[in-house]
């Protein structure tokens, strides 16, 4: 992925978008994150917090194929997830 299409995926975040609560789960950390538009995709996020640490699984959460707006993020250290 081009540093163009890397910005344009963080740009799709949106800025009041809040990433917070680190949980840890099988020496992995989970960070809530909320306020996403509803057309965020799992991809996007996953670029845009990749800057942070290496993300492990991403996980918009949906009822009837329509996300809620909110979800997780799985970082592989406690510190990439601070990070983030």
């Amino acid at each position: 992925m081009s540093a163009e299409e890397a910005t344009a995926a963080a740009d799709a975040i949106p800025a009041d978008a809040a990433a917070a609560a680190v949980d840890s789960d099988d020496n992995h950390f989970k960070v809530f994150v909320g306020n996403l538009a509803f057309t965020t995709t799992e991809d996007e996020i996953k670029e845009a917090f990749s800057k942070a640490g290496s993300v492990v699984s991403v996980n918009i959460v949906s009822r009837h194929n329509r996300s809620l707006g909110y979800g997780f993020i799985t970082f592989a250290a406690e510190e990439e997830a601070i990070k983030a």
